[in-house]
């Protein structure tokens, strides 16, 4: 899913990542958070910014890659696509984090089975993307509606 993405929304991406990557250097963690977003250098995305905001899809393979491929830094799966949403669905994000939180065993594709181990490592991360926080919105919607209808 892409996002529309300002010079605020940029900075405030970093501000997050480097929350979670306190040990990652601040010139690696924003050339990392470029190639996150599909751009070859941090200049590229400056560039990029520059002429207005920027359609910003993000790519976690390529931003873990930069990382753990420069000084070894480990990065959780899902860590771009978790960001991103934190800086552009803050509410939202914030209120799957905490069912996250007290529900260890869901992701975006339901409970966890015991012969699930790879495909649960890939779609818990997704629970935080775009699309899913669309679903929860309007999941929150629905019960809302319903729960209004039966008053």
């Amino acid at each position: 899913m892409a996002y529309s993405l300002f010079s605020p929304d940029i900075k405030q991406l970093k501000r997050v990542l480097a929350t979670q990557l306190p040990g990652a250097s601040s010139s690696r963690l924003t050339e990392a958070m470029a190639r996150g977003l599909r751009f070859s250098t941090n200049a590229a995305l400056l560039t990029a910014l520059n002429s207005g905001p920027v359609d910003g899809s993000p790519d976690d393979a390529a931003f873990k890659n930069f990382l753990s491929g420069r000084d070894g830094t480990d990065v959780p799966e899902g860590l771009m696509t978790a960001a991103l949403s934190a800086v552009k669905s803050p509410q939202a994000h914030s209120a799957i984090v905490a069912v996250m939180a007290r529900v260890p065993d869901l992701s975006r594709n339901g409970m966890r089975t015991r012969d699930d181990g790879s495909l649960f490592a890939k779609s818990r991360p997704a629970m935080l993307d775009e699309a899913s926080i669309g679903e929860f919105r309007r999941a929150a919607a629905w019960c809302m509606d319903r729960l209004v209808g039966a008053e």
